[in-house]
């Protein structure tokens, strides 16, 4: 099934997938890091624990993942338990400003409120992306060194207004890179989606985003 992303001069068509990886994509590209460009990467687990994983992203690999209802992410690992992506209840740090939540991928159901939208026809969505429970953005933070069960570069969220998709998110960390977590699709082997009941979800995707040229997608939202 296609739809219409609504554009100026030229058209996103956009298919349904039971699996999908998320990339990151660059809000503004001028804000991206110069050493290590982010945009393209794809979002990965990074084992920190037993059954925790810290989100960080990747050029060489990509897990899939899937949505088992409209409300939660889950990665497709095989295991007996699911894995999902999750929010911490309270801010890093509950005095400075923006709060900035960490965000992890370990074993259970996920935190409620995280999705990619799954209606092909829903005209709020004509070039969809990840979503969080709270209001904000998603930011790639540089945390200064990679070592063992620390990631140097950390997918986390950022509490705040958002505003157009072409729009910065004010207020984003100096170590941070606002970013949108895009579904492409990818093929879901069912028996990789264990740990969750009934139907896993179609969801609304990009069938290759290396070949999407932005400057021309004037009106995503």
């Amino acid at each position: 099934m296609r739809s219409r992303c609504a554009i100026t001069d030229t058209y996103m068509y956009l298919i349904v997938s039971k699996g999908f990886r998320l990339v990151v994509n660059v809000t503004d590209p001028s804000t991206d890091f110069k050493d290590t460009p982010v945009n393209g990467m794809k979002l990965i687990g990074v084992h920190v624990g037993a059954g925790l994983d810290a989100p960080s992203v990747s050029s060489t690999y990509s897990p899939v993942f899937f949505q088992p209802n409209n409300n939660t992410i889950q990665m497709a690992t095989g295991s007996v338990a699911p894995w999902g992506i999750v929010m911490s209840d309270s801010p890093s740090d509950p005095t400075a400003s923006p709060f900035v939540y960490d965000l992890g991928i370990n074993i259970g159901g996920g935190t409620n409120g995280f999705g990619v939208p799954t209606n092909p026809l829903n005209a709020v969505y004509p070039c969809p992306a990840a979503y969080a429970p709270k209001t904000g953005t998603f930011a790639v933070c540089d945390m200064g060194f990679d070592a063992y069960a620390h990631p140097r570069l950390l997918v986390r969220f950022i509490e705040g207004e958002t505003k157009g998709w072409y729009d910065e998110p004010e207020n984003v960390p100096h170590n941070c890179v606002a970013v949108k977590l895009l579904p492409e699709c990818a093929r879901l082997d069912l028996g990789e989606a264990k740990g969750q009941e009934g139907e896993v979800w179609d969801t609304l995707c990009y069938q290759n985003l290396r070949n999407v040229d932005w400057s021309r997608m004037k009106a995503c939202y």
